[in-house]
């Protein structure tokens, strides 16, 4: 239990909303946050296995990545094409 929380906090450090986190995962925010509680408490839900969350947090985080280094680079004036996709906001289900 205490991965999945101390690992989604860590990406809410790091800018990533807990609907943004939930969506990666395909799950309604607040299934994301009764996974979230601690394991006695009432409606805690259990968290997907590791390796489920932490690829599908992964992959949101290389995309966010190559989406800020295109924008580093354009506006260095390194990349004369357009500016890069806007960044993906999952679509939170439920």
């Amino acid at each position: 239990m205490g991965d999945f929380r101390e690992t989604s906090d860590r990406l809410s450090e790091l800018g990533v909303s807990l609907q943004e986190q939930a969506a990666a995962l395909g799950l309604a925010y607040q299934t994301l946050r009764l996974m979230r509680l601690e394991p006695d408490a009432k409606g805690y839900r259990t968290p997907p296995p590791p390796s489920s969350y932490r690829s599908a947090w992964a992959k949101l985080l290389r995309e966010r990545a190559e989406n800020m280094s295109k924008e580093a680079d354009r506006l260095e004036g390194r990349l004369t094409e357009s500016p890069p996709r806007p960044l993906r906001r999952p679509s939170v289900p439920g």
